[in-house]
């Protein structure tokens, strides 16, 4: 029989809330679904407002109650209909803490909680310049408690009122070391893990650069991972078959299973103009597999240059094209790049340092 919890656990014990556009596949829905699940292990009552859509892609704990806050107007008229939901539901919840994710779901959590008495922390995206988001985070400042940035580099685009109520909390990760990426220096394929955002993620540019690249390594193939819209995909496989690589390039969407997906690989491709912190990346060092990666604000928080993956500027083609062929020529580099992937990873993303961060601002 379930011993009756002591008045100490019922006191620590909280009702908390988050705040999210979707929990469909992605890196901020990757850690969301991670988190709830952790407070929920703590024995905290959790709850997921979701403004767009409730579909979920993670597992998340059946214990988690998920509210569908999605309507069929579009967001700005939708805006009202949001904060008038938010306020009631923390109200009717008796939420302790509530968690925005995203500047969006901030600036609506902030005005939703204004004059409430309630431990609200808000979590950024990444380093993109958006003036009127930042400005009206600013402004509604004052019902926001926490603001917690992935890396420094994020935490300086916004105001100096948002900096000093800001922490930098990295995204969790188990960390194992292993060679899961062994059989990598014998791999003929470049992997890309990330949703077909194409402005922002740019893989129209890997797909140009490695068919440059493919003129040398005929051997060589190219798997992208992640949601694509019908539209996007259009493009890309017409963009694909324009360039004659349909044998060598392949679009394979969503996977849950990334680790086995992506190993063994010979490198892992980011080519985005802006980021907070890929979670893919990580991951895929984490694997070992080295990294040829974009220099995105923040990135040499992650990557050192040379040591545990390559840098080229961010949207320089050619640069991107010479890296393939470095990585793919020479096995000494692919095998340095391999051994240090995961050394820097274990003393700032592991799990539990990063889960403890976030239970001590409950």
């Amino acid at each position: 029989m379930k011993e009756l919890a002591t008045s100490k656990e019922l006191n620590s014990k909280k009702n908390i809330c988050f705040v999210l556009t979707s929990l469909r596949s992605g890196g901020l829905e990757k850690n969301a679904t991670l988190l709830a699940n952790h407070f929920v292990s703590l024995g905290h009552n959790v709850f997921i407002c979701c403004l767009y859509s409730t579909e979920c892609f993670f597992k998340l704990s059946k214990e988690t109650e998920i509210i569908d806050l999605s309507t069929n107007k579009n967001k700005l008229l939708s805006i009202s209909y949001w904060i008038k939901s938010i306020k009631r539901i923390v109200k009717e919840k008796s939420i302790n803490t509530i968690i925005s994710l995203g500047d969006r779901c901030g600036i609506i959590t902030a005005m939703a909680t204004n004059n409430m008495s309630i431990n609200h922390i808000c979590r950024g995206v990444n380093t993109k310049h958006n003036l009127l988001n930042k400005s009206l985070l600013s402004i509604h400042s004052k019902n926001i408690n926490h603001f917690v940035f992935q890396t420094n580099a994020q935490k300086d685009i916004y105001s100096k009122s948002t900096q000093n109520k800001g922490i930098i909390i990295p995204n969790p990760f188990e960390l194992e070391k292993s060679n899961s990426n062994k059989e990598g220096i014998n791999s003929k394929r470049f992997v890309v893990v990330a949703s077909f955002k194409l402005k922002q993620k740019r893989q129209d540019m890997i797909i140009k650069a490695f068919a440059e690249f493919s003129k040398n390594h005929n051997d060589y193939t190219l798997e992208f991972y992640g949601n694509i819209k019908p539209k996007e995909e259009q493009y890309i496989l017409k963009l694909i078959s324009s360039l004659g690589l349909e044998d060598k390039v392949f679009v394979k969407g969503e996977t849950k299973n990334v680790k086995e997906s992506i190993i063994p690989s010979r490198a892992f491709l980011c080519c985005s103009e802006s980021e907070g912190m890929p979670n893919a990346l990580i991951e895929a060092l984490s694997y070992g597999i080295p990294v040829i990666t974009s220099n995105w604000k923040g990135y040499d928080e992650i990557i050192d240059n040379n040591v545990n993956g390559l840098v080229f500027d961010t949207n320089d083609m050619n640069q991107l094209t010479k890296l393939m062929s470095n990585i793919a020529d020479d096995n000494n580099l692919f095998a340095k790049l391999s051994d240090k992937a995961w050394n820097h990873l274990i003393s700032s993303f592991s799990k539990d340092r990063v889960l403890k961060m976030w239970e001590d601002l409950l």
